[in-house]
């Protein structure tokens, strides 16, 4: 492994993807699609190619799945109104550290080693026998901030990270290598876009603490939390509004496009801000909303029982799904959003913001 760079393959994933096209089964479809969009992110810049579709569309389409998310919204609610505010993404001036590729990877391996075998062992797997072919650490984009790709009918996952001079290398490493753990210990956990995320942002939240510590760089660690709290906190703003549109679009969604944006006009909507709050699909709005609010519980609970958190990680991870996310989470005691004021406070004190 000394000697071997990291890098993926397109003339593989190519290869891929025309094996499976040639299987007439429609389990396969989803395989299809996911590595056509894989394959053209990774040879395109990693920018997304776009369907052309205008804000009407993607309107109509979200005032659809309005009714879906309304078990989550009040989460999401109660977090946009929470202790801390913000204007902008935070985006921190991290202290440098150059690491080679094999050297993040492994930091990696020792950070998963020391949290049990359901984690190290698929890990280990997936170094073993794909890492070099099926890992790359990219020159930073801002079309991406690292993702992973995975093939559920041959078992492969493919990671892309940005090569990060800072703490970020490795954090969004942990990130992404957990969803592939997550693929390999339970396929069906990464069919779920609400709560898929919340192990690897728990990983990356105690990942950071954990790069911090060895690298005495516990400020840096500190700051990347709170960027990705911005992150999500702005996301949640954004939906709080847009939900108020959707409440209005969904009560007068048998009128046609015309007369809908006349009669939103006369609630002070115009076609800017109907535009505006319908440039994405409902479903990417809530894609690490309340997989966040999970990661947060789980990351306060990690404080004082390691051995609690994770245990209720590995039972997410194995019996949750969309559908049963709220239920499940009371049976581990976990309610959203109880510890979110103490963690932003806890950020807060540490940064004196």
């Amino acid at each position: 492994m000394e000697n071997k760079k990291f890098k993926i393959d397109v003339d593989y994933l190519k290869q891929l993807r025309d094996m499976i096209a040639g299987v007439d089964h429609v389990m396969f479809e989803e395989d299809l699609d996911n590595l056509d969009c894989f394959i053209y992110r990774i040879t395109h810049g990693f920018k997304d190619d776009k369907d052309g579709r205008n804000y009407m569309s993607y309107f109509r389409d979200n005032i659809d799945d309005f009714h879906r998310y309304k078990e989550f919204y009040p989460f999401v609610r109660k977090l946009f109104n929470s202790y801390l505010v913000f204007n902008r993404t935070i985006s921190p001036n991290y202290c440098d550290l150059v690491l080679r590729d094999k050297d993040a990877l492994d930091i990696a391996r020792e950070f998963f080693d020391k949290h049990g075998s359901f984690f190290s062992d698929s890990l280990n797997d997936f170094i073993e026998d794909d890492v070099h072919d099926h890992l790359e650490f990219i020159e930073p984009s801002k079309f991406t901030e690292g993702e992973m790709s995975f093939v559920k009918s041959t078992g492969d996952a493919f990671v892309v990270v940005p090569d990060y001079d800072n703490i970020t290398k490795t954090t969004i490493l942990f990130h992404e290598l957990e969803h592939v753990i997550d693929c390999f210990n339970n396929p069906k956990f990464f069919d779920n876009r609400i709560i898929r995320e919340c192990s690897s942002m728990f990983m990356e939240l105690i990942g950071t603490d954990f790069v911090g510590n060895m690298f005495n760089l516990n400020r840096d660690a500190d700051f990347r939390k709170l960027c990705i709290h911005s992150i999500i906190k702005l996301d949640s703003r954004y939906i709080y509004f847009k939900n108020q549109l959707l409440y209005l679009g969904n009560k007068h969604k048998d009128l046609n496009s015309n007369n809908l944006k006349r009669r939103l006009h006369s609630y002070g909507y115009d076609i800017d801000r109907i535009s505006s709050l319908n440039d994405t699909y409902l479903s990417n709005d809530y894609y690490y909303q309340i997989s966040y609010l999970i990661a947060v519980e789980l990351y306060m609970i990690y404080q004082y029982d390691k051995k609690r958190a994770l245990y209720c990680l590995r039972y997410i991870i194995m019996n949750c799904n969309d559908n049963n996310i709220i239920s499940e989470l009371n049976k581990l005691g976990i309610s959203l959003n109880s510890n979110m004021i103490e963690y932003e406070k806890g950020l807060d004190l540490k940064l004196s913001l």
